[in-house]
């Protein structure tokens, strides 16, 4: 197996903007346990825990 090849970008410039707002699809899957899906609400998005929980 060969490692994919290493592409050049000169002159890339990163834009990155942090008043975008977010898309966030929870979807209810017997791998992720909901305490852990309200954990990582509260701590991405900053909700409380009640919103968190109701989602």
């Amino acid at each position: 197996m060969t490692a994919p090849a290493q592409l050049d970008r000169p002159g890339t410039d990163v834009q990155v903007s942090d008043d975008r707002p977010w898309v966030a699809i929870v979807w209810n899957d017997p791998v992720n346990l909901m305490s852990y899906v309200t954990h990582v609400l509260i701590e991405l998005f900053d909700y409380t825990r009640e919103v968190a929980e109701a989602m």
